[in-house]
């Protein structure tokens, strides 16, 4: 075991072991730039995928609604719980309004949305209408 530590030392010139301390910091400061630049994109990034989700989950309610209103004649007593309604990650989803002939959704930005997104309220209703950004 001595012999190769021997033998290793001798293919390896003294003082060119390895990096040093200034090419270390180098390399660490340009890493940090690279994600410096990188993570404002990934977040926006993320809010984007984030609020296309909730648009979808919207848009799944609305049909869950219309099948809820077609088996009871009316919007009313429904409840997000009863027609199994998912969850959008970074959104909370509600029924602002539930009429017997009308509903309006909501898809409310969550604290960690509320900074990423330039729109605040995502909405939906049974005509069709909605308030996608």
């Amino acid at each position: 075991m001595q012999k190769s530590v021997k033998t290793l030392s001798r293919r390896i010139p003294k003082g060119e072991a390895g990096f040093s301390l200034f090419e270390l910091l180098i390399a660490l400061a340009i890493i940090g730039i690279l994600a410096a630049i990188a993570y404002p994109s990934y977040q926006h990034h993320l809010a984007k995928t984030r609020r296309k989700h909730a648009e979808i989950i919207l848009t799944d309610t609305a049909a869950k609604l219309e099948h809820y209103k077609t088996e009871h004649n009316s919007y009313l007593g429904a409840t997000l719980e009863n027609i199994k309604a998912k969850k959008a990650n970074g959104y909370t989803i509600k029924i602002t309004q539930l009429e017997d002939d009308y509903f309006l959704l909501e898809a409310i930005p969550n604290k960690t949305m509320e900074h990423n997104t330039n729109c605040s309220i995502i909405k939906s209703d049974n005509l069709h209408h909605h308030t996608y950004c």
